[in-house]
């Protein structure tokens, strides 16, 4: 098949291999790691016979496919937000031009449902109603009036406050913590209802907010700038549906003390390869994040298990992921284990020992290689039939 090619129907990353086989049964193979992040997925949502467009306008295929487009205007998305908790955008679409939405849309997930508009909470105000999971059953409903969605059972709703959050981390009263953590809790609700939740030192001052968490959700908030060393501090979080608002428990931890100004590089990580990943080319590019609490440049050496250096990059920033090109093919089929090391100039640190598989190779067959030997031999035939040519040649011309 010249010019082979595969649409793959979902996003994600996928191990590719490439399988070529000749005329004689040779064969070869070469495998490459691609990430497929589709831009836009269509959908006659508002059945006229003319797809509609969901695009990924900032191509992050994170939080989903963020633009509703309708080619020919008979149709517009009222509301674009993520209407089944699962962080990526979907569509409240209005295919009657009348303000209200009748159609759902959930891109990723390729479902299309209709909207009932029901006044759920007696309010006065319609909620949008609808299936988010593609089962027929009516399970989620939007608020206009607070902007969230809840969970629908067929009856009218009645709000309960949301739980007091839980599962400090750091854990209350812990110490040694770095001096730029990850603050996480717990949060829930019992109408199962989307929070906003915010994390607050114990005076009052914001660290920041997390809007639309789903319930029963570890949410966490990593502290932007350095803290103190040796110092404690204590925080606390709230947590409201828009009705409710509930508070946690104060909290406390101990940053890490201080070495003498200095302190060692943390540990490299995230590794690329993965650990433990196999089909890897023989041509790879070790990559890990490193970083370090005082904000120093690194040193970072990446070896092979038995200690042989692979290459250092030096005067790395803290917080960058760095990366290192094997500069020889590796054998195919072979498993290879590494270890990064950084440093400061005063102390260093060492990752743990990951491992990678390199992709397989197949040996061209005894037929291919028979066919080889054969054509050499033609080769060198005609390479002596050429020289006897001109050799008579030669000689004619002489005894003329």
């Amino acid at each position: 098949l010249q010019n082979p090619s595969h649409q793959y129907a979902e996003n994600g990353t996928y191990n590719v291999m490439l399988i070529v086989t000749d005329d004689d049964g040779a064969t070869g193979s070469i495998g490459k790691v691609v990430t497929i992040n589709k831009l836009s997925i269509k959908e006659d949502t508002d059945s006229d016979g003319v797809y509609e467009l969901a695009i990924d306008i900032d191509r992050d295929n994170s939080n989903g496919y963020e633009n509703y487009t309708d080619p020919n205007g008979n149709s517009n998305a009222v509301k674009s937000i993520d209407g089944d908790n699962d962080g990526k955008i979907d569509h409240f679409i209005d295919t009657n031009n009348d303000g209200k939405p009748d159609i759902y849309w959930d891109p990723d997930d390729g479902i299309v449902t209709g909207i009932n508009t029901i006044d759920i909470d007696n309010d006065g105000t319609n909620e949008w109603v609808y299936d988010s999971d593609g089962d027929g059953i009516n399970d989620k409903y939007y608020d206009p009036d607070d902007g969230r969605i809840r969970n629908y059972n067929g009856q009218p709703h009645e709000n309960n406050p949301p739980n007091k959050p839980s599962n400090p981390s750091p854990a209350n009263g812990s110490i040694d913590i770095p001096t730029i953590p990850t603050l996480m809790v717990t949060v829930s609700d019992p109408d199962g209802d989307t929070l906003d939740v915010s994390f607050y030192w114990q005076n009052g001052t914001l660290i920041g907010t997390k809007t639309n968490v789903a319930s029963g959700t570890e949410v966490n908030y990593p502290i932007a700038t350095s803290l103190e060393y040796n110092t404690s501090y204590k925080w606390y979080v709230t947590v409201t549906d828009g009705e409710y608002q509930n508070q946690s428990s104060v909290w406390t931890f101990t940053t890490i003390p201080s070495l003498g100004g200095n302190n060692p590089p943390n540990k490299p990580s995230n590794p690329s390869p993965a650990n433990g990943s196999i089909d890897i080319p023989t041509i790879p590019t070790l990559m890990v994040t490193v970083s370090d609490p005082d904000g120093d440049t690194l040193d970072v050496s990446f070896y092979w298990q038995n200690g042989t250096l692979i290459g250092t990059k030096t005067n790395v920033a803290s917080g960058t992921e760095v990366n290192y090109p094997i500069a020889t093919s590796l054998e195919y089929n072979t498993s290879y284990k590494w270890y990064v090391t950084v440093t400061d100039g005063e102390y260093q640190n060492q990752s743990s020992v990951w491992t990678f598989t390199t992709i397989e190779y197949k040996e061209k067959s005894s037929s291919s290689m028979y066919s080889l030997l054969i054509l050499l031999v033609v080769i060198l035939l005609l390479a002596l039939l050429i020289i006897a040519y001109y050799t008579r040649k030669k000689q004619g011309g002489n005894r003329t």
